[in-house]
């Protein structure tokens, strides 16, 4: 693979886009038009450039532990990886300011945030952890800035914020060995136990603000549903016996299960 296409993570890049879309299309109840493209390409791009910036910062860290990457494997020099992120960051500003102005503030929010944290935050990845989250939420509120109807994804996004606090501290309690020494993240800071119950507490929530609407929706609607809480629920737990690898996958299957249960509304 390209060294820059591999920056960009493509499954994150896609799945950005496809956040926005979802964002836009339920407050509109319309397949697609020019302002969402725009909104996805955007919100994709700086998705991108946020996981480039990141890898640069991270060049020491990945030379000692993940020596495939771009720049330590030498695919790419982190000069070029510095430039080709702030060039993707300042597209996605221009695309976002051409889309209106709550984007292009969420746009901004989203560049400053991602950049403080790999710059500042990698380390305090207990704390870094909320703007990961937080900046997938916004994906969906992104979207929505073309409707200005929010409430309508408000779960979806409050769900989505939680699940992904959920996945980073089970990410965490995963990399718990090879992250001592080098970051300080809540299993580190906390303890092994109290992460998971914090996982288990997010997770908990994310199935809460997600499943509500299901109990007035439709049947299809509501079915999808269930079938992303026993996604949720087998993540728990996989993830309540220490089985971590396993959990963040379930995590992840729920969560693309919620995105497809709210997508069912506007398809069918």
């Amino acid at each position: 693979m390209n060294p820059y296409t591999e920056l960009l993570r493509p499954a994150n890049f896609a799945l950005s886009a496809a956040a926005v879309w979802l964002g836009y299309a339920l407050g509109a109840g319309l397949l697609f038009d020019g302002p969402v493209a725009l909104a996805m390409i955007s919100a994709a791009i700086i998705g991108g450039a946020g996981q480039a910036i990141n890898d640069y910062f991270d060049r020491e860290v990945d030379a000692k532990k993940n020596k495939s990457k771009p720049i330590p494997s030498g695919r790419a020099s982190p000069a070029s990886v510095k430039l080709f992120a702030f060039t993707l960051f300042f597209t996605g500003l221009v695309l976002a300011w051409l889309v209106n102005a709550a984007a292009f503030a969420i746009a901004v929010i989203a560049v400053v945030s991602l950049y403080a944290y790999s710059a500042f935050l990698a380390k305090k990845k207990w704390l870094g952890n909320w703007v990961v989250a937080g900046n997938t939420a916004l994906l969906f509120v992104f979207g929505a800035t073309i409707t200005g109807n929010y409430s309508v994804v408000a779960p979806l996004a409050l769900a989505a914020l939680f699940a992904n606090i959920a996945r980073e501290i089970v990410k965490d309690l995963e990399d718990l060995k090879a992250d001592r020494g080098f970051k300080r993240t809540l299993p580190l800071v906390a303890g092994e136990t109290w992460a998971i119950k914090a996982a288990l507490f997010a997770l908990f929530a994310a199935c809460v603000f997600a499943s509500r609407p299901a109990l007035a929706g439709a049947l299809l609607f509501a079915g999808l549903v269930a079938l992303a809480d026993l996604a949720a629920l087998n993540a728990a737990r996989l993830t309540l016996k220490k089985e971590y690898r396993g959990g963040q996958s379930w995590l992840k299957l729920a969560m693309l299960a919620f995105m497809v249960a709210y997508a069912s509304t506007i398809i069918v």
